[in-house]
């Protein structure tokens, strides 16, 4: 091998090691194509998002750079600062709706443990002398321990794809957006 293809394949895998490296064919690959306001405020592709989300799963450095290569032609400095804005303003945006919205399941989760505890002692004081405070406690007792459990569970468990959003967003707060030619 040439030192040239060496120094070629040096670069490339200096590139995709511990960060997301993708390759676009314009800057339009990164916004919505139904959306028409400036880039500045332009949604971001659904795609250029999943493309994302998939190869950040590979990625284990907790401070990553997002590597976005362009035809050198085609390359804008001053576009690259408004885009490196965008990203840094949508991935800061919903990093913090998702601690919002685990935040939300988290109250929801107390909310239950303490329903689950109330219809527990409810339960516990009820005497049992007839048929309908039998037919009570036949009911307190297991919406008490589901309560509970589903509680405890909501609180400490997030959802599988709930916590893989969130780690994408936490993970991509705090990127480094970068361009290079190719």
């Amino acid at each position: 091998m040439d030192k040239k293809r060496a120094k070629e394949l040096e670069e490339e895998l200096k590139m995709r090691q511990g960060n997301i490296s993708l390759i676009l064919d314009s800057y339009d690959d990164l916004f919505s194509d139904f959306d028409p306001r400036p880039n500045g405020v332009r949604a971001l592709s659904e795609d250029f998002l999943d493309e994302c989300m998939k190869a950040a799963r590979s990625v284990t450095n907790d401070e990553p750079e997002l590597r976005l290569q362009l035809p050198a032609i085609k390359r804008n400095s001053q576009m690259e600062d408004i885009i490196r804005q965008r990203l840094k303003n949508h991935f800061d945006k919903h990093h913090i709706e998702y601690i919002q919205e685990r935040r939300k399941e988290q109250m929801k989760g107390v909310a239950m443990i303490l329903l689950g505890a109330l219809l527990l002692v409810s339960a516990t004081l009820i005497e049992e002398k007839d048929f309908w405070t039998k037919f009570i406690l036949v009911i307190l007792e297991p919406a008490g321990w589901f309560s509970m459990w589903e509680g405890l569970y909501g609180f400490i468990f997030p959802s599988e794809e709930k916590r893989k959003v969130y780690s994408f967003y936490e993970k991509m707060s705090n990127v480094k957006v970068e361009f290079f030619s190719y």
